[in-house]
């Protein structure tokens, strides 16, 4: 609030709070009488802007950051984490069943076959040529294969 930034402003620096300042929205959305007017009440309040720290040119690649709560779709790509306490994976079944040649199906590549197997423990990979998704190559202890009968 003003009143209170005028009563105590001795030995305060005045920063213009950055992407999510007033002054910085009113830019952002062109408003450069706002802007100005800003500029004049915190200048009477402070005194002059130091010009050395001033950004002679607005940012033109982005938007500004939202204020606010996350979209859904943010929300969407946020991943889940694991409860405190939660299990840690081992390593696979499976890994001591792959070698170069075996039948797998995975639920979004569909079938395939085991084109090589690579690395020890929970990083062993193997790389699988699927013929709907062409060559992929998965981590093991995430890949959720299942093995098909020959």
């Amino acid at each position: 609030d003003i009143k209170t930034l005028t009563e105590h402003k001795n030995g305060l620096i005045a920063l213009s709070g950055g992407i999510q300042g007033q002054l910085a929205r009113s830019f952002w959305n062109k408003d450069l009488t706002l802007a100005k007017k800003v500029l004049k009440k915190y200048t009477d309040i402070f005194g002059d802007v130091d010009k050395s720290k001033l950004r002679q040119t607005k940012p033109t690649n982005s938007e500004p950051p939202r204020v606010g709560k996350p979209t859904e779709d943010q929300l969407r790509k946020l991943r889940k984490l694991k409860p405190e306490g939660a299990p840690v994976r081992k390593t696979p079944e499976l890994a001591g069943k792959l070698s170069k040649g075996t039948a797998v199906e995975h639920s979004r590549f569909g079938k395939g076959e085991v084109l090589s197997i690579e690395g020890v423990g929970q990083d062993q990979k193997a790389e699988i040529d699927f013929k709907n998704g062409g060559i992929k190559k998965l981590l093991l202890k995430f890949a959720k294969l299942k093995v098909l009968d020959q």
